[in-house]
Parts: C-alpha cells; sequence; structure tokens
C-alpha cells in the first residue's frame, strides 16, 4: 500500500527500544517527528494528552497535567 501526504507531514513516534534513531532518520528525510513518551505516561499516571491546534495545518501533540491520565483534551491556539 503506497500513501502519499502533501508537505509538511508529522508523525508521531513512541520512545522506546529504537531510541533515536527512527526520529533522526524521519528527520534527515524532512519528515517532522513528535516522540510521546507513552509508556513513561503509563507508569506515572498523572498526565493525559494534549493536542493543540496552533493553525489550519498546524498541531503539537505533548503529554500534559491539564488533560486527565487516559484522556486525550484538544486545545485551540488560534
Amino acid at each position: 500500500m503506497d500513501h502519499r501526504f502533501e508537505a509538511p507531514v508529522t508523525v508521531v513516534h513512541e520512545s522506546g527500544p529504537t531510541g533515536f534513531v527512527l526520529v533522526r532518520y524521519l528527520q534527515a528525510a524532512g519528515i517532522n517527528c513528535v516522540v510521546a513518551r507513552m509508556r513513561w505516561a503509563m507508569q506515572e499516571r498523572h498526565q493525559g494528552i494534549l493536542v493543540t491546534q496552533h493553525d489550519k495545518n498546524s498541531f503539537t501533540v505533548g503529554l500534559s497535567d491539564s488533560a486527565p491520565f487516559g484522556l486525550t483534551h484538544e486545545h485551540q491556539d488560534w
């Protein structure tokens, strides 16, 4: 299966045994990469996921105390 996406493209990669090798590879290919610390969040159980939309095509994803553990909250920053 071949998928094509228009630039800019951002992917989310869960940190783990591969370390940041995949992140460096994607960035070298011109692909934005966000590293999620999902396993850490699962162990700590105090942060949820916050997806912030900065404009029509720009988002950031991260762990946040403002989102309860196990939930994903959305925030519009424009």
